[in-house]
């Protein structure tokens, strides 16, 4: 089963840092998890439960890891939340497969950063150079009917500022070579940055 996944980038003390959080397990510096769990325990929970619950997480768990993620910078810079398989998933996946197949063995180790690299994938990339935006930025277009633009405020990692949202459509050279893609993407124009967080195959 597919386990709640977040990470928070933030400054701490002019730092940039993050902190990864799936089902309990923490990945990041000591400190930083020490400090997740004082700000986990002093929660209120119940003014959580009513007035701060995110609508894309129903597990009462992930909305007090995420509250508690979100209060250890400032600012937050950039939050990302989805699903990936705990550990333990992963080890007894890696067990069925070896046990039926007579090939290379994988490992739990291995699946995890397949699904980690999925996951990039599917929030970082593409477009993969600023070049494909000043395309899209050249001939600007309003999206599909039914595609809204996000909500969400992303900031830039390096100038900490506001991202504009915009219908990023990859080149007609790239639909022919099936390999097109189109979506909402977060672009920092002084920066020159960009994340693709609402990427889709164009068939």
């Amino acid at each position: 089963m597919n386990a709640f996944y977040l990470k928070a980038i933030g400054l701490d003390q002019g730092v940039l840092r993050s902190l990864e959080w799936l089902e309990g397990e923490l990945a990041g510096d000591e400190d930083l998890i020490e400090r997740f769990h004082f700000a986990r325990e002093a929660i209120d929970t119940e003014a959580l439960l009513w007035t701060h619950a995110p609508k894309d997480i129903d597990s009462f768990e992930g909305r007090l890891a995420e509250a508690a993620l979100r209060s250890l910078f400032d600012p937050l810079v950039d939050f990302e939340s989805g699903f990936l398989s705990p550990m333990n998933d992963l080890e007894a996946e890696a067990v069925k497969h070896n046990a039926k197949s007579s090939g290379r063995k994988i490992t739990a180790g291995e699946l995890d950063r397949e699904q980690r690299e999925r996951h990039r994938q599917r929030h970082f990339t593409p477009p993969f150079g600023w070049s494909e935006i000043e395309a899209v930025l050249a001939d600007l277009r309003d999206a599909p009917d039914g595609h809204p633009k996000p909500g969400e405020i992303l900031r830039c990692l390096q100038c900490f500022q506001p991202m504009e949202w915009i219908w990023f459509r990859s080149s007609a050279a790239t639909s022919q070579m099936l390999c097109g893609r189109e979506g909402w993407t977060p672009i920092c124009r002084a920066c020159r940055t960009w994340r693709a967080c609402r990427i889709g195959i164009l068939s």
